[in-house]
Parts: structure tokens; C-alpha cells; sequence
């Protein structure tokens, strides 16, 4: 009965996004988390990109948060025989989804979040055990997260109240582990930290990307860290709930959504490290440009994308743009494409890049 109603919640959530007919190309997405304002944009920056390509594209959407809905839906849409599928990965699930594209000839590139754990060891590289996995594109989880986390602990020696003999108290309310991206984005938190003899982290804890599990959990912790001058959190839906929890702790996080831009303009969230929605127009291009030929193994199989810094510095110039949909839509990706405006050089990802650039101008 549950798996018969899944599969008409599957349905029901799955659509036909957006249509352009030119060179039999057709992409599918699976949208891991539709009801998320940073997968919309992931979403968006994609649909910007197949129309200037010229790219058929559909996407599958689920309002669950589990990774054997997700799974079904990979399933559903490879079953649907796109020539390419483009995903998160998702722990444990990824082996299954190769399997059943090798099969069906649908050709797999992963972004966003990495194989991890078993699912290493059972697919290997990619082009190896399965020719139809393609490769990857991930955004440098690591760096983005340490560069989150100096702006934080630099802002907290800013403060008054953080004298210099206080120790600087972290909390870190991070996301699920079913992906890589909580784990590279916690290991960057500890590794900065590590550099700095006058910081400490009070607790890291997991959480299943919910407003409420950040609520319920920040909550907690500020009562048993009262002394906590730094909440360190992995997502905007995350970072929204818990700069709630008290004025008096500096907060911060991943993801530019509508809210973190408000949110740091009237000083209430210090710093937003993102950008990486625009891989959903990256991917894109990767999977037009291999249909053309224009392999990007050639560059490597695993490719990796730039995240950047958003504080009250830089926010009006970055809000100015990606809030405004014509601006966004003025966008060239056509630019970013080895087929067209590189002409075979390497790739530019980078978000700083695809911003200051529009179909009037020149890169």
C-alpha cells in the first residue's frame, strides 16, 4: 500500500518543466528538495540555461525528504529515458540508480553532493564499472565552509562583550548525513577552527534540513552552552531558524535565498556563503556540451565549482541581481558553453563571473 502511494505521490510531483526542441537532447532532474527556496533557484538557474541551449528538460519533484522517495523518482525518470539524468547523490540509494541506467542507456551526472561511504566502493570512478556515469560537479564544500566560518569568528572579535580572554563559543547546527555536503561542510567548520587557539566548538549536531529540527535543537544547546557566541548552520531554511534563538549570538550559513539576503541587510545573519545554485545551469551545460561532443573528461571527470561570500558589504550588488528573475534570465549561458562562447577552453563556474555578465555583454 505505502509503495503504491508513493509512486502516486512520485507521479503527481513529477512534470514536464520546460520544453525546447533542438537536437534531440533531453535532460532530467530530479529535485531532491522542491519545497527549499536554494532548490528552487537550483531549478531556476537550470531553466534559464536549457532555454538558451536549446535543451528538452523535465523535472521530477517529491514534497519528501527521505532518500528511498528519492530513489524511486531517479527510477521513475530513468524509466522515462531522458538521454541525460542529472542528480544529487544520496547515500546508499546510488548503486541501484547505475544499475538501472546502464541499462536504459541514460547517461548520469552527479552535482551538488558526492557518492560517499559503500557507494564508492560498489561504482568506482566514473566511465569505469558503469560507461553512463559521466561524472560529477561539486561545489568545494571545505573552503566555502571555512570561509564561512573565519567571517563568523572574525565578526564575533568585532563585538563588544568578546573580550580577548574569552574563549569564542561555537554551535553547529549542520544537516542530514544521507549526503556528502554536511560532512565536507562540517569537516571545513573543524578545520578552521583548528587554526584558532581562542575558539571552541560546544556541539555539532545533525539535522534532517527542517526549520524545525534546527528550532527544536538550537534551542537545546543554547541552554546548555549559554556562553555561545557563534551558531554555525549548513543551510538558509536552517540559519533562518536559529538566528531566532537570541540577538546576542552571531549567526551565519550556506545557501543566498531571499531570506539570507533580508536577513544579513537588516543585521541579523553576519554572512551567507552560496552561489552554488547556479550548478543547475552548469550540469546543464556539461550534459549539452558531452551531446555535441565536446567531452569535458577532457578537463577531468570530476569537476568542481567556486562558492562565494555574501555580508553587508557585497549584499545590495548580489541582491540587486539574483532577486530580480529578468536579470537572472538575461544571463548568457550560451557564454559558458565549450560548443559556443569558450570554444573548447576550460570552464568558467563561477558565480562571481555569470552575474556581472548578461546577453549584452562580452566575458
Amino acid at each position: 500500500m505505502l509503495k503504491n502511494i508513493s509512486l502516486i505521490i512520485i507521479i503527481m510531483f513529477s512534470q514536464l518543466s520546460t520544453v525546447y526542441a533542438s537536437n534531440n537532447l533531453s535532460v532530467s532532474f530530479v529535485n531532491p528538495y522542491p519545497l527549499h527556496e536554494f532548490w528552487r533557484s537550483v531549478e531556476g538557474s537550470m531553466k534559464n540555461a536549457a532555454k538558451d541551449l536549446g535543451v528538452k528538460l523535465r523535472v521530477y519533484r517529491t514534497e519528501f525528504l527521505d532518500r528511498f522517495s528519492y530513489k524511486s523518482m531517479a527510477l521513475q525518470a530513468i524509466s522515462d529515458q531522458p538521454k541525460y539524468l542529472v542528480l544529487q547523490a544520496k547515500y546508499g540509494i546510488m548503486n541501484d540508480i547505475m544499475i538501472a541506467a546502464q541499462k536504459k542507456n541514460v547517461k548520469i551526472i552527479v552535482f551538488n553532493s558526492g557518492l560517499s561511504g559503500a557507494d564508492i566502493t560498489k561504482i568506482g570512478e566514473p566511465r569505469d564499472k558503469y560507461s553512463v556515469y559521466l561524472g560529477s560537479l561539486l561545489p568545494d564544500e571545505v573552503s566555502a565552509s571555512q570561509l564561512l566560518t573565519l567571517e563568523l569568528i572574525k565578526e564575533a572579535r568585532n563585538r563588544k562583550g568578546v573580550e580577548q580572554k574569552d574563549k569564542i563559543e561555537i554551535i553547529g547546527i549542520n544537516g542530514s548525513f544521507e549526503t556528502s555536503v554536511a560532512k565536507l561542510r562540517q569537516l571545513g567548520l573543524e578545520k578552521e577552527v583548528s587554526k584558532h587557539n581562542d575558539v571552541v566548538i560546544n556541539q555539532i549536531v545533525p539535522t534532517n534540513w527542517t526549520a524545525e529540527g534546527a528550532r527544536e535543537k538550537s534551542l537545546v544547546l543554547y541552554k546548555r552552552y549559554p556562553k555561545t557566541s557563534i551558531f554555525w548552520t549548513a543551510a538558509a531554511i536552517l540559519g533562518m531558524e536559529v538566528k531566532k534563538i537570541s540577538d546576542q549570538v552571531i549567526t551565519g550559513g550556506f545557501d543566498w535565498t531571499s531570506q539570507t539576503l533580508e536577513a544579513i541587510k537588516d543585521g541579523t545573519y553576519v554572512a551567507a556563503v552560496g552561489g552554488h545554485f547556479m550548478e543547475g545551469a552548469w550540469v546543464l551545460i556539461m550534459a549539452h556540451d558531452h551531446f555535441h561532443g565536446e567531452d569535458f573528461s577532457v578537463l577531468g571527470t570530476n569537476l568542481s565549482s567556486k562558492m562565494s561570500i555574501i555580508t553587508a558589504h557585497n549584499n545590495d550588488f548580489v541582491s540587486s541581481i539574483i532577486l530580480n528573475t529578468e536579470k537572472m534570465e538575461q544571463i548568457d549561458f550560451k557564454r559558458f558553453s565549450r560548443v559556443y562562447g569558450l570554444k573548447g577552453m576550460p570552464y568558467q563556474f563561477d558565480v562571481n563571473i555569470a552575474l556581472k555578465s548578461d546577453k549584452s555583454s562580452e566575458l
